[in-house]
């Protein structure tokens, strides 16, 4: 289900010199201005568990996270514990309001009916997606869902995936996580993988992704992502395959302690033609 939001004295100068136009004219060429990423060149992709909205102050506030996401300027948001229409949230299409709020287009994926209404993750992205499907999970503690959606990148075209896997430690889980890069595995291009795994780096679920073929990159900085007021686990990644369509430039847990019980996972990426 996709939700788009509604359309919403003069100086006199002196001649330049020889030195001052041959700085100008540097700083215009791109050929000549080096390898150096601009603005527009890169993918910014944030993924951030939002606790369908309620804050370390218990506080359901969707302003103040679309105020967040809008400060990073992201391309992508792979969004986790995401309320539509439920009873708790006060019957609030989440969705729907976030990408009013963002100016971004919403794809929702449910995971279970829950209080009257439906409860999952959801994809905000600054273009449409030129294609999005949900994948359905194997069962575990609760019900769970992945989705993924095709979108315009610099050079060529990029997959972004969310999920979040079982809160419960088990089989469950594993299985979950072992079903979802099975099926983004057999999708053609670039693929980058972002959420809530509920596990840490090097256990048997992150290892079962890193030998199905996905990069499971260092983040620069502090990796810990919970709990938000003084994190102390790993548990939110984005993952990656091939991993030689990807340069990381930037990848970092934003210092955000109370939108959410979760900090949020920043990664900026150019994406690299392949021979």
């Amino acid at each position: 289900m996709i939700f788009r939001p509604l359309p919403h004295r003069s100086t006199v100068r002196r001649p330049a010199t020889l030195t001052s136009l041959l700085i100008l004219v540097l700083s215009l060429s791109p050929a000549l201005r080096g390898t150096a990423a601009e603005p527009g060149d890169t993918f910014k992709l944030l993924s951030y568990n939002i606790h369908h909205g309620e804050g370390m102050d218990k506080k359901t506030d969707l302003p103040r996270i679309a105020a967040f996401i809008k400060t990073h300027q992201p391309d992508a948001v792979a969004l986790q514990e995401v309320d539509r229409l439920c009873g708790r949230t006060g019957k609030v299409d989440q969705p729907a309001e976030l990408a009013k709020l963002t100016g971004m287009t919403a794809t929702f994926q449910k995971a279970m009916d829950y209080d009257g209404g439906e409860y999952g993750i959801c994809m905000l992205t600054k273009n449409p997606p030129l294609e999005a499907k949900g994948v359905p999970l194997p069962p575990g503690g609760e019900p769970r869902t992945g989705q993924w959606v095709r979108l315009p990148a610099p050079g060529g075209t990029v997959t972004v995936a969310n999920t979040h896997l079982d809160v419960a430690k088990g089989p469950g889980r594993l299985a979950q996580a072992v079903a979802l890069g099975k099926a983004l595995s057999e999708l053609a291009g670039p693929v980058i993988w972002a959420g809530d795994f509920n596990a840490v780096r090097n256990d048997e679920v992150m290892n079962a992704v890193s030998s199905s073929g996905w990069s499971v990159p260092e983040k620069q900085g502090n990796p810990f992502t919970i709990p938000s007021i003084s994190p102390q686990r790993e548990i939110d990644f984005a993952v990656l395959r091939p991993e030689t369509s990807f340069k990381i430039l930037k990848y970092t847990v934003p210092d955000e302690p109370l939108l959410s019980d979760h900090r949020p996972i920043l990664i900026e990426f150019s994406l690299t033609p392949n021979p």
